[in-house]
């Protein structure tokens, strides 16, 4: 979980500046810089919690799966 700290944040940023291009492109430049850009924050938060809960996920089923293999073998 360490080790995905740095790439999760990079995935979660460029959702982030995505989204910031779409509501200038769409809203115009006034809405981008103003309080959709802090929105964006807490855009990239949420998106960085949710890249963890599904890493989280993963890793504990293939933790769970690893187990079985190991406990099954004579």
């Amino acid at each position: 979980m360490l080790a995905s700290i740095l790439p999760i944040a990079f995935a979660a940023n460029i959702v982030r500046v995505m989204v910031l291009i779409l509501v200038t492109y769409h809203m115009g430049d006034e809405a981008g810089q103003g309080f959709l850009h802090g929105a964006a924050g807490i855009v990239l938060l949420i998106v960085a919690l949710l890249f963890l809960f599904l890493l989280d996920a993963i890793l504990a089923k293939v933790i769970r799966s690893r187990q079985r293999l190991l406990s099954s073998k004579p």
